[in-house]
């Protein structure tokens, strides 16, 4: 976010429960660096139960709870729906729903991504996200490798640009296990729903709500999240 850096990893562990429903576990751990010596460490897990036809879409509730350390103490839970369309090499993921914790305003949240696949194993995406009265503009990509035997592997983007400045981009590498030879396109709609814990949303959590003013936040986290209006 703007100029500070941090890691992440972030993982889904997916389970059918019937022919047509699923659940998927969702899990991060990331630290910011947000100036200085002073970071913010964040720790969360989520779940997803969804009916999906992947010849059609996905539909399903979500909930989550994330807690951020050291810059911003903070308990903040999301809950809310899920769906999805695919349409040939097209596909539309959306998540809405509602941001509430210990210290913090409850508010709206909105996730949108329309993804093309020009391959099997290749993936782009543009979306749109919005929260507390801020809008931003989400893009992102995907490379599969192409395994016969062991766990896939693939390369991805993801990128925010943010109303008012606080622009993000990530990049990473991404393990599937389970079935091998399994292209993209039939790993993101058979397997994996549009994941609830991502680090291209860590700057919603700091920065994204209404904090309460008795939360303690560091200097520079009040830096990093002020935004000309």
């Amino acid at each position: 976010m703007g100029d500070n850096d941090g890691y992440a990893a972030t993982g889904s562990y997916t389970v059918p429960l019937s022919h047509r429903y699923g659940l998927q576990l969702d899990g991060i751990a990331a630290n910011l660096d947000v100036g200085g010596s002073e970071e913010v460490e964040v720790l969360g897990a989520g779940f997803h139960a969804f009916w999906r036809d992947p010849s059609k879409g996905l539909i399903g509730i979500v909930g989550s709870y994330v807690s951020l350390k050291d810059g911003l103490n903070a308990d903040i839970f999301q809950g809310g729906v899920e769906g999805a369309i695919y349409r040939g090499r097209f596909s539309l993921d959306a998540i809405a729903g509602v941001t509430g914790g210990d210290v913090i305003d409850s508010d709206l949240f909105l996730r949108t991504l329309a993804s093309y696949y020009p391959t099997d194993n290749t993936n782009l995406q543009f979306g749109y996200g919005f929260q507390n009265d801020d809008s931003s503009l989400l893009y992102g990509g995907e490379i599969a490798f192409d395994t016969q035997n062991g766990p896939s592997s693939s390369l991805y983007l993801s990128g925010k640009l943010r109303e008012g400045g606080n622009n993000y981009i990530e990049t990473g590498l991404r393990i599937y296990f389970g079935k091998s030879g399994k292209p993209l396109i039939r790993r993101h709609r058979e397997d994996d729903p549009m994941q609830l814990l991502r680090p291209v949303n860590i700057d919603d959590w700091i920065c994204g709500t209404d904090v309460d003013p008795r939360t303690p936040i560091i200097p520079a986290v009040a830096r990093l999240c002020a935004q000309p209006h």
